[in-house]
């Protein structure tokens, strides 16, 4: 598996969906906070917080060296868009 995928992995449900939605990973299409909270029937504040947990989890593991590689490129090779801030 890439290593980006395994570490989603790790993530409860709703965090992974979050960043793999926001960022348009794996060729998925970018949404907004709003978008993926309405889809997942929660509050785009909570889909706020559980995105800025998943980030800071990531962020963690790759400081420790958990992740072979600087959390941006991991985000780079697999987002359409790289960049370090939701859609709104």
């Amino acid at each position: 598996l890439d290593e980006i995928e395994q570490w989603l992995d790790r993530l409860p449900r709703l965090e992974r969906l979050l960043l793999i939605g926001v960022y348009g990973l794996f060729g998925m299409p970018q949404k907004s906070l709003a978008e993926i909270a309405k889809a997942n029937g929660v509050s785009r504040e909570k889909a706020r917080v559980h995105h800025r947990k998943a980030l800071l989890k990531m962020r963690r593991w790759a400081n420790e060296g958990v992740l072979s590689s600087p959390l941006e490129t991991l985000f780079a090779k697999h987002c359409k868009n790289a960049r370090t801030s939701p859609r709104q």
